[in-house]
This record gives C-alpha cells, sequence and structure tokens, in this order.
C-alpha cells in the first residue's frame, strides 16, 4: 500500500505540473509553443466540428458552424486545465493519506475553487488545499488577462481583411484588384499597399503561431477568410510583377517573400508538409489556360501588358509556387470559403 500511495503522489504531482506548464506555454510564453494537453484538447474539439462541418451542405451555415470551434475551444480550456488539476492533486492528498479517494477529490476541488475545504482537518492538507486555491486564481487571472489579447490580435487581422474587399471584392479576387487600382490610377504607386500588407503578414506569421487556435477564429463576413486574403494580396503582387507592363514595384517582392514565409510558418506550427525551395517550374494549383483568362479580363480594362505572354506565365509560375501548396492547405486545414485566389 505504500508503494501505490507514492506512486499516486508522483502520479499527481506529474499531472499538476504538465498542467500548469501547458496552461503557462499557452498563454504566457512569448513563442511557439504545443503543449500536449492543449494541442491534444484543441485537435478533439476540431474534429468533433469538422465531422459536423463537412456533413451539411450549405455554406452560410457550415460557416456558422465552425465560426463556433476556435470561440468554443478557448472557453472551454480552462475547465479542461481546471479538470487535470483537480484530478491530479486529488491523487497527492490519497497518496498522502487523505481516504477515501472520493473524499479527496472533492476536497480537492473545494480547494481549487477556493470553496472551502471539504472535510479534512489536517494541518497538512490545509496548507496543501491553500496552495491549490492559489493556483486556481492563478489560472483564472491568467484567462482574464489572454481572453482581451486574443480578440485584439484578431480584430487587428480582420481590419486589413475587411478594408482589402474595396480593392478585390467579395470574395477576394487578384485580376479585380489589378482592375481598380488601374482604374484609379494606384498601380504605378502601390508601395504603401505592399509595406501595409508586409507588416501585416508579419504580425499573421507571430500571432498564429503563438497562439494556434487564432488561425480558426474566422471573420465575421463569411466570404472572407484571412487564408483568402493572403493568398488574394499575393496573387496580387505576383500579377503586378510578371504581367503589368509599368516600371518594377520594388515593394511588392518583398510582399510576397514576407508573405510565403508567414503561411510556411503557419503551415509549420500545424505539421503541415510543403516543398521549402521548390522550383519555379514545379506545377502549380492554376493552370495556364485560368492564367489566359485572367490576362484576357486585365486586357478588356485596359491594364497595360507585357507582350510576352509565355514569358508573364513562367514569371506567375515562379511567383506562386512558393505559396501554392501552403496557401491550399492552410484553406483546407481551416475549411476557408472558396475564394478566385485559391481555386484559380
Amino acid at each position: 500500500m505504500l508503494v501505490l500511495r507514492v506512486v499516486a503522489v508522483l502520479l499527481g504531482a506529474v499531472v499538476v505540473t504538465g498542467t500548469l506548464l501547458s496552461a503557462a506555454r499557452t498563454v504566457v510564453v512569448p513563442r511557439a509553443e504545443n503543449p500536449i494537453i492543449t494541442r491534444f484538447f484543441f485537435r478533439s474539439v476540431e474534429f468533433a466540428f469538422r465531422w459536423a462541418a463537412i456533413r451539411i451542405k450549405s455554406e452560410e451555415a457550415r460557416d456558422r458552424v465552425l465560426s463556433r470551434l476556435a470561440p468554443a475551444s478557448l472557453l472551454a480550456l480552462p475547465f479542461v486545465w481546471a479538470g487535470f488539476l483537480i484530478l491530479g492533486a486529488s491523487f497527492v492528498y490519497w497518496g498522502f493519506g487523505l481516504t477515501p479517494w472520493t473524499d479527496a477529490l472533492v476536497f480537492s476541488g473545494a480547494a481549487f475553487t477556493t470553496f472551502g475545504f471539504g472535510n479534512s482537518d489536517g494541518f497538512g492538507y490545509l496548507l496543501l488545499g491553500i496552495a491549490q486555491g492559489i493556483l486556481g486564481l492563478e489560472i483564472i487571472a491568467l484567462m482574464i488577462s489572454f481572453l482581451p489579447s486574443i480578440y485584439s490580435r484578431f480584430t487587428s487581422r480582420e481590419t486589413l481583411v475587411t478594408r482589402l474587399e474595396a480593392l478585390a471584392g467579395n470574395p477576394c479576387d487578384p485580376v479585380t484588384a489589378i482592375q481598380r487600382a488601374h482604374q484609379i490610377g494606384l498601380l504605378p504607386h502601390m508601395e504603401e499597399t505592399w509595406r501595409e500588407w508586409s507588416n501585416w503578414f508579419a504580425d499573421l506569421e507571430e500571432s498564429h503561431t503563438t497562439f494556434q487556435f487564432l488561425a480558426f477564429f474566422r471573420s465575421p463576413e463569411p466570404t472572407r477568410s484571412w487564408v483568402s486574403a493572403a493568398a488574394c494580396v499575393l496573387d496580387t503582387a505576383a500579377l503586378r510583377l510578371s504581367v503589368v507592363n509599368q516600371p518594377a514595384d520594388h515593394w511588392a517582392p518583398l510582399a510576397i517573400r514576407t508573405g510565403f514565409l508567414a503561411l510556411r510558418r503557419v503551415a509549420d506550427s500545424f505539421d503541415i508538409d510543403y516543398q521549402d525551395n521548390p522550383s519555379p517550374s514545379d506545377p502549380i494549383s492554376i493552370s495556364r489556360a485560368q492564367f489566359d483568362t485572367a490576362l484576357g479580363r486585365l486586357e478588356e480594362a485596359g491594364v497595360p501588358l507585357v507582350a510576352d505572354r509565355d514569358q508573364a506565365w513562367e514569371s506567375f509560375a515562379g511567383w506562386r509556387v512558393n505559396y501554392d501548396s501552403v496557401a491550399l492547405a492552410l484553406a483546407d486545414r481551416i475549411l476557408a470559403p472558396p475564394a478566385p485566389s485559391i481555386v484559380g
């Protein structure tokens, strides 16, 4: 029996320590961490929501279901941590002699919630109960400070996604973006646009790898998505560089590189495979026929185009290959609404 009690204390200590580390790595550590409790819980919830969503035929209804995934996970996560802390501490109490185990469990729950200290009068148990109550308050304090930060990052992400509609339409379309930029005289002067989106991509990489579930927070408008917006901007920059017959835009290549690196880092956090050094001649999801159709739309709008269409296609494909598979994989992972920049 003594050996069993020692094992119970050690097991309980491991569970409590692992849960605290999971909470700290999820909320406090300012880098991409992937603690096992948080990862397992979130992916379980993601699996359940995806299972339900793919069986819904209506795009609007599917988006409505998926929009609950990230908020529900975020709100339920503290209860998961609390459950593990209570369970782990109950093993410790039982190992130190508080029997039966059901009394240890009740005492642990009462201590964690600061509701009281159950039926035990032992001084040692009371000290452990006070320590556990402090841990409970710590978890609550972390979440109170954590939630506003998450929603602040979400709002920051969505502001530029919403503004993109004025240029690229809804759903966002890179060809429409080039047409409108030409119509309003912006096409030769898009440096500020590329700088703005380069900063957005940098913020995206930092926030969506540190807090992975941000990727599943969907846009307020069902036809918008951060993945679709990212791909649309990258396609717009690639079209500007490859087909528009105007002086080179030196900020556009930087925006593309910042963008595909950000998408790759987010893909890494989801263990998504991709070719990190693709050849410019590797196949992409957009066909030459679709590319030629896009050029026809631009030509009809009066956009000045390069004469060599074969070279234009090679140039566009050479840019697109850097983010093509990653954008598609991320769109599939979060079940993003379809958009021309994603499906071609």
